[in-house]
C-alpha cells in the first residue's frame, strides 16, 4: 500500500511555518542587536553611504528600473532555488532554516544601521525601501522553506527509516509549490523595481537633510 504523504497535513505545515516564521523574527531580532556592536567610525562611514544614496535617489539617478527588475528576480530566484535544493538533498534541509535566520538577520542589520543613524526618520526610510518587496518576497521564502523541510522530513521517514511508497507525488507537489512561489518572487521584483524607487525618492529628503 502506497505511504501517504502525512507531512502535507494543514496542521503540521502550520507548526512549521510557525516555527520557521519565529526563527526568522530571532533572525531580525539578532540583526538589530548586531548593527550595535558597530564602532563610532562605522556607524559614521554607513551614514555617509547611507546619505550619499539619499542625495541620488532624491535626484532620481537610482538604477535603471529594468536592472533593477532583473536583478532583484535573479536573487530571489537564486534563493529560492537553494532553498528547494537544499530540502531535496535532505542532508541540506537544516540549512534552510540558517537561511532563513541569515534573511532575517540581513533584514534587522538593515533597519539597525537606519534607526540608530537616523532614528524615526531612519525608521520611515526603511519602512519605504524595504517593506514593500518583502511584502510578497519574505513570506514567499517562509513557505518555500516549509515546503523544502517537509519534504526532506518526508524523505527521511518513508525513504531511509522505513522505506515505501513513490517519492514522486511529494517531490512534483515541493517542485510546483518552488515555480508558484518563484512567480510570487518576481512580483516582489517588480515592487523593488517600480514601486519602492518611489517611495525611496519621497523618504530619501528625511537622510538628506
Amino acid at each position: 500500500m502506497r505511504a501517504e504523504f502525512s507531512f502535507t497535513t494543514a496542521a503540521y505545515r502550520q507548526t512549521l511555518l510557525v516555527f520557521i516564521a519565529v526563527l526568522t523574527a530571532a533572525g531580525i531580532v539578532f540583526g538589530v542587536l548586531a548593527s550595535r556592536t558597530l564602532t563610532l567610525d562605522q556607524q559614521d562611514n554607513l551614514a555617509s553611504d547611507l546619505a550619499r544614496y539619499a542625495l541620488t535617489a532624491e535626484a532620481g539617478q537610482l538604477a535603471d528600473v529594468k536592472d533593477t527588475l532583473r536583478d532583484r528576480a535573479m536573487l530571489h530566484g537564486k534563493w529560492l532555488l537553494a532553498v528547494w535544493l537544499l530540502g531535496v538533498t535532505v542532508i541540506g534541509a537544516p540549512f534552510v532554516l540558517v537561511l532563513d535566520f541569515l534573511k532575517g538577520v540581513l533584514i534587522g542589520f538593515s533597519l539597525g544601521v537606519l534607526v540608530q543613524a537616523y532614528g524615526w526618520k531612519g525608521m520611515l526610510f526603511a519602512l519605504a525601501a524595504m517593506v514593500p518587496g518583502n511584502l510578497l518576497v519574505l513570506p514567499a521564502l517562509l513557505f518555500a522553506s516549509v515546503s523544502s523541510v517537509a519534504f526532506a522530513l518526508h524523505v527521511f521517514r518513508y525513504r531511509l527509516v522505513q522505506p515505501s511508497g513513490s517519492l514522486r507525488e511529494p517531490l512534483l507537489a515541493h517542485t510546483s509549490a518552488a515555480l508558484i512561489l518563484l512567480a510570487v518572487m518576481t512580483g516582489g521584483a517588480f515592487i523593488e523595481a517600480y514601486v519602492a524607487p518611489n517611495l525611496i525618492g519621497w523618504a530619501a529628503p528625511l537622510l538628506a537633510s
